[in-house]
């Protein structure tokens, strides 16, 4: 096993234990978990790891028997009692019809797994419809949530679940393992370190990035140096492209560090690569105008991911208006 592969296997293991011990201790409290974390590391792979784990009938400490009913039917991909909702099957009527499923087929002898993975909270109606299911205690029902640390969690519901909070790997570390890709090698130390942070210290999403999305920054500094000198229309084609979601999260990035900059809160840069860009540009802008141009790239990126069948062109010449209106450089 390589060093980068030693690392990964470390964190899942460590992990791996910390919600089986979890388990142990206070399953027979609470049988509902919320798990969450910072950064995207095969955190669904660790939660199916330790639901399977569950569900293993022989079980021994920390390893699965194998042999078993239940272990059987997981190696042949066949879920009886076990249900997965994500992105695509985040509506009221799906949750609806697995907690029938649930109540028409209770055997107090049989578990039932129930994993909401990345969930967002944010639909009022799954909300209530999720804390009335909670407030229905059922000794056989799990019911297990994941999600970022950011996202916010009603307190009617959290109250009702287990708190558990994954721990990443530190960018010291993150930074020691990319470092030694062939395709990472070329890049100087300052542009890893600002990917890592970025991506909030995900391994698998900093890497897809660097090797993606590392050219796009450059160019987008450079659009910001000539933004106007060049023609509006010219500035909407660069930024509507396959990539409008990246070029608004990084903008939005460059433009938070501007004001940490001014504030000398250097210590937690996004971009530690332009550093000197921040250096000499800090005179040349209105703090004041710099909250207001965050404020409508936020909005414009809100807006993209919220909304479906938004008109990307007619949102991106009223941003690079506005933009050309505010930012003098």
């Amino acid at each position: 096993m390589n060093k980068n592969n030693i690392i990964i296997y470390s964190w899942f293991k460590k992990n791996y234990i910390k919600l089986i011990n979890i388990y142990n201790y206070f399953s027979f409290k609470n049988k509902n978990f919320i798990i969450t974390y910072s950064c995207n590391l095969n955190i669904d792979l660790l939660i199916f790891k330790w639901i399977k784990w569950i569900f293993c009938l022989n079980k021994k400490k920390y390893n699965l028997c194998n042999k078993c009913f239940n272990c059987i039917l997981f190696k042949k991909k066949i879920y009886l009692n076990y249900y997965y909702i994500n992105d695509d099957n985040f509506n009221i009527n799906y949750i609806k019809n697995i907690y029938k499923n649930l109540l028409s087929n209770i055997n107090f002898n049989i578990y039932k797994i129930v994993y909401f993975s990345n969930f967002l909270f944010n639909n009022i109606y799954i909300n209530n419809y999720l804390l009335k299911i909670l407030e229905q205690y059922n000794i056989n029902f799990f019911f297990i949530f994941s999600c970022l640390d950011n996202i916010i969690i009603p307190n009617t519901i959290l109250s009702r679940l287990f708190f558990i909070k994954i721990k990443f790997p530190k960018e010291k570390k993150i930074f020691n393992l990319l470092i030694n890709k062939k395709c990472i090698k070329k890049f100087n130390k300052n542009v890893i370190l600002s990917f890592i942070r970025l991506n909030n210290n995900s391994l698998i999403d900093t890497y897809k990035w660097i090797k993606n999305n590392f050219y796009i920054k450059k160019y987008l500094i450079k659009l910001i140096l000539n933004l106007n000198k060049l023609n509006i229309n010219k500035i909407v084609k660069i930024l509507n492209n396959n990539k409008l979601e990246v070029n608004l999260y990084i903008l939005i990035t460059i433009f938070l560090d501007f004001i940490k900059y001014k504030y000398n809160i250097k210590k937690y840069l996004y971009n530690l690569d332009i550093y000197f860009f921040l250096k000499k540009k800090k005179n040349f802008f209105d703090i004041n105008k710099i909250y207001f141009i965050l404020n409508k790239l936020i909005f414009c990126l809100s807006n993209i991911k919220k909304i479906l069948n938004i008109n990307k062109k007619i949102l991106l010449y009223d941003l690079v208006n506005f933009l050309l209106i505010n930012l003098n450089f």
